[in-house]
C-alpha cells in the first residue's frame, strides 16, 4: 500500500483550514485515509495565524505517520475495492477499534453474531453497495436458518432453527456497523435505520412453514410470591442468598446483585446506589478476567429507596467484603452463582413443573416488576426508573406479565 502524502506547505494566501475571523483563530482538518475512515481535528483559541498555520501543519504530519506508518499499516492488511470497505473489512475495524471497550461482551456477542451469519453471505460486498431491501430479505431469510446447537459435554449437538431473538441481534450487530460507517461518512445512510420489521408476524409464517408448534413451556417464569419466600428459605445457608434476596426485594439484575458491598448503601439518604455489574470480561488476546464494570445505559445507573426490612438486613452485613462472596470472600463467579440458584431452586421444589419452565435468577427479577405493576398498581414510570430500563416499552412488554390471580380480580370487579 502506497502512503497518501499530504503537503501542508500552502501559500500564504490559502489558508482554507483557518479560520476567517479572528483573533482567536480556529483551525479545522479533515482527510480520509485509505481505508476510508475519517481523519478529523480541530483546534480553537489560537492567538496568530502564524501559529494557527503550524498546528495546521502538525495535523498533516499527523495524518502522513498514520497514513504510512508501520502500526497503521498493520490495521490495513487487506485488499480494499474502490467503492470502499467491504462488510468484512469493516466489521474488522469495528471490532479492533471503534466499538466501544466498556462493553467487551456486547462487541464479543456482535462479532460472533456477524462472523457466524451476517459475513458468510455479505461479507465481500462493499458497504455502499448493501441496499435495505436486500437485507430485509436476508434478515428474513434467517427465521428458516438451521443452526447446530451445542448440549453439552458428550452430547450430540441438535439442530435448531435461529429464535427470533437470535435474528433480532444479528441485525442490531449489523445496524451498529452500518451506523458507524455513517458517523465516518463511508455511507451516507444506514440502510437498516428506518427499516419496519414486522418480526411477530415473520415469526408465526416461519412456524407454518417449518411446521413448527407452538411451544407449551413458556420461555421464562413468573414466580409467585409464595414461590419466592419458599427460595429464600432454601437458600438461606447458601452464598448465593444475599443475591437472591436483593433481587428479590429490589429487582436488581443478578449481575448487579453480585456487585453490591455494603458500601454501596447510603443508609443516610436510605437508598442502594446501583452503579457496576459483575461480569466475565473478554478481551483479544488475553484471558478473560472477572471485574466490575459500568452499566450499559445511564438509566442503569439508579438510587433505589430502601424497604424497611432491606435496610435492616443490609445493617447487619460485614464491611469491605462483597454481599455474594465466594467461599475466599471474594466476588463469585456469574456461573458459580447461577448454579447455586438451581440447587437453591431444586430444594424449594421449585423445578420439574409440568408445563412451566425451571427458574432463573432473572425470574425474580420478572417477578418483582410484575407485582409492583399488577398487584401494588404502581405506575409504570416509576417501576421502569426502578427497574433501571431504558423507556418504559420495555418494561410494559416483557414485565408486566398477569397472573391468573390478576385476571381473577379484574373479572370479579364487572359485576
Amino acid at each position: 500500500m502506497s502512503a497518501r502524502v499530504f503537503r501542508p506547505k500552502l501559500p500564504k494566501t490559502v489558508d482554507s483550514n483557518i479560520s476567517k475571523a479572528g483573533p482567536p483563530f480556529t483551525v479545522e482538518v479533515e482527510l480520509r485515509h485509505s481505508d476510508h475512515t475519517l481523519f478529523r481535528r480541530q483546534k480553537t483559541g489560537i492567538p496568530t495565524k502564524q501559529l494557527a498555520r503550524k498546528v495546521r501543519d502538525s495535523f498533516f504530519e499527523e495524518f502522513n505517520v498514520l497514513e504510512g506508518g508501520e502500526a497503521y499499516a498493520k490495521t490495513l492488511a487487506v485488499v480494499r475495492s474502490a467503492d470502499g470497505p467491504t462488510l468484512e473489512e469493516w466489521v474488522r475495524k469495528c471490532v479492533d477499534e471503534l466499538w466501544p471497550p466498556v462493553i467487551p461482551n456486547t462487541v464479543r456477542e456482535y462479532e460472533q453474531a456477524l462472523r457466524d451469519h451476517g459475513l458468510p453471505s455479505w461479507g465481500t460486498t462493499p458497504l455502499r453497495s448493501l441496499r435495505s431491501a436486500d437485507l430485509k430479505t436476508y434478515i428474513y431469510s434467517l427465521l428458516e436458518k438451521r443452526v447446530q446447537i451445542s448440549r453439552g459435554k458428550n452430547k450430540p449437538p441438535e439442530e435448531r432453527v435461529l429464535s427470533l431473538s437470535s435474528v433480532r441481534a444479528i441485525k442490531a450487530a449489523l445496524s451498529s456497523a452500518l451506523s458507524l460507517a455513517v458517523e465516518h461518512r463511508i455511507i451516507e445512510t444506514n440502510p437498516l435505520i428506518g427499516l419496519k420489521m414486522r418480526w411477530q408476524a415473520a415469526d408465526a409464517a416461519r412456524r407454518r412453514t417449518l411446521g413448527i408448534e407452538e411451544d407449551d413451556v413458556p420461555s421464562k417464569r413468573l414466580l409467585k410470591l409464595e414461590e419466592v419466600q419458599a427460595l429464600l428459605r432454601a437458600a438461606q445457608d447458601s452464598p448465593i442468598y444475599s443475591a437472591i434476596f436483593l433481587q428479590s426485594k429490589l429487582g436488581l439484575r443478578i449481575a448487579e446483585a453480585l456487585a453490591v458491598r455494603k458500601s454501596d448503601f447510603d443508609f443516610e439518604s436510605n437508598v442502594l446506589r446501583v452503579r457496576k455489574q459483575l461480569k466475565r470480561v473478554e478481551r483479544k488476546g488475553q484471558p478473560s478476567k472477572l471485574m466490575l464494570t459500568e452499566l450499559k445505559t445511564a438509566k442503569a445507573r439508579r438510587d433505589i429507596p430502601l424497604p424497611p426490612s432491606v435496610r435492616e438486613w443490609a445493617l447487619q452485613q460485614p464491611e469491605g467484603v462483597p454481599l455474594a462472596r465466594n467461599e475466599k470472600d471474594g466476588w463469585m463467579e456469574p456461573r458459580r452463582a447461577q448454579e447455586l440458584f438451581a440447587e437453591a431452586a431444586r430444594k424449594a421444589g421449585l423445578c420439574g413443573k409440568q408445563n412451566l419452565p425451571d427458574p432463573t435468577s432473572h425470574d425474580l427479577r420478572f417477578h418483582w416488576t410484575s407485582r409492583l405493576l399488577n398487584d401494588l398498581n404502581v405506575p409504570v414510570t416509576v417501576v421502569s426508573r426502578l427497574c433501571g430500563h431504558a423507556n418504559i416499552e420495555t418494561t410494559l412488554k416483557h414485565y408486566s406479565e398477569a397472573t391468573s390471580a390478576n385476571l381473577a380480580d379484574a373479572m370479579s370487579r364487572i359485576d
